[in-house]
């Protein structure tokens, strides 16, 4: 009878313990008996990150925090990851929290197709953001807007304030109040351009509203590209003039043959440089042109031999 008491009660002890470990395995998510591999990730700060939160990569859980423990001047934190998992030499492991203030966890990315990290090998880290020093950023900005809503409304006062030499505007209201009718005058004149702009009227107004000024501009344009894509190409006098090596050579020969013979009459070389440079040579033609001009005066009256005679007499 004791015996019996004694196996029953070792029976309920053992189905107590698989109960209890059937629970825990449950409450943990199916992870509390799965085997993995260890990786080492160091923060500055960890947020409040405790043994036990989950690792997530796109949202799903592959792993858990095992260890949180301080290592010189950072947190070293341990993760057991899934064994089926590979997480990448170039993943990011970052501590991130389920909404504003809720559970937090390690988020890690995939990385490329690089290779795998090893059991025991320390994964690349990103800071999260401290909360602290964003609510500070926004006191700081906050008090940024004060100071400039201070500055505009001390602006305002004083160009609304009236008189005095203390005012910084005093100088703009006494223009503005001097100029009232210009300056009124201006926007109405600046109103009516616009108008006319908008309604085509004028040349700017035209080009801006007229579709078929737009349409010739823009084949002018085209021409005009397609000129320079044919010059390129060696086409037509100018192409050939600008892509033909032989053709710029003798051009540029003859330029220069041309100026050596500008040059030389220039300097009254040879007949026509004499002719241009000498001024004895256009007395002596002007001479013999008067001559023949009297001449042919006295052709007029006279016979065949006297008209001989007296041409030789002119000219001689």
């Amino acid at each position: 009878m004791h015996r019996v008491s004694a196996i029953s009660a070792g029976l309920f002890f053992v189905l107590g313990i698989i109960v209890f470990m059937v629970v825990f395995d449950l409450v943990k998510g199916g992870k509390a008996f799965q085997k993995g591999y260890e990786l080492k990730a160091r923060f500055e700060n960890v947020h409040e990150l405790k043994i036990g939160d989950p690792v997530k990569q796109a949202g799903v859980e592959i792993g858990q925090v095992k260890s949180v423990a301080i290592v010189n001047t950072n947190i070293e934190v341990t993760l057991v990851i899934d064994r089926h998992v590979q997480v990448r030499q170039d993943a990011l492991a970052t501590i991130k929290s389920i909404g504003l203030f809720g559970q937090n966890y390690v988020g890690v990315t995939f990385g490329t197709k690089s290779s795998r990290l090893e059991a025991g090998s320390h994964i690349l880290t990103k800071e999260r953001p401290d909360f602290d020093q964003l609510i500070a950023r926004i006191d700081s900005v906050a008090s940024g807007f004060d100071g400039l809503n201070t500055t505009i409304g001390a602006a305002v006062k004083a160009f609304s304030g009236g008189e005095g030499a203390d005012n910084p505007f005093k100088f703009l209201q006494d223009f503005i109040g001097e100029n009232k009718t210009s300056i009124s005058n201006m926007f109405s004149n600046l109103s009516d351009v616009t108008l006319k702009l908008k309604n085509g009227d004028g040349t700017i107004g035209k080009l801006m509203n007229d579709d078929t000024l737009y349409t010739q501009l823009t084949d002018t344009g085209k021409n005009m590209n397609e000129l320079v894509t044919s010059i390129r190409k060696g086409e037509g006098t100018m192409g050939k003039l600008m892509t033909d090596e032989k053709l710029y050579n003798e051009t540029t020969g003859a330029m220069t043959d041309l100026h050596q013979v500008l040059s030389k009459i220039n300097k009254g070389e040879g007949t026509l440089g004499i002719l241009v440079n000498d001024p004895s040579i256009v007395k002596n033609v002007k001479m013999t042109m008067q001559k023949l001009d009297k001449a042919s005066e006295g052709i007029e009256d006279q016979g065949p031999l006297s008209i001989i005679g007296i041409a030789a007499g002119a000219l001689f």
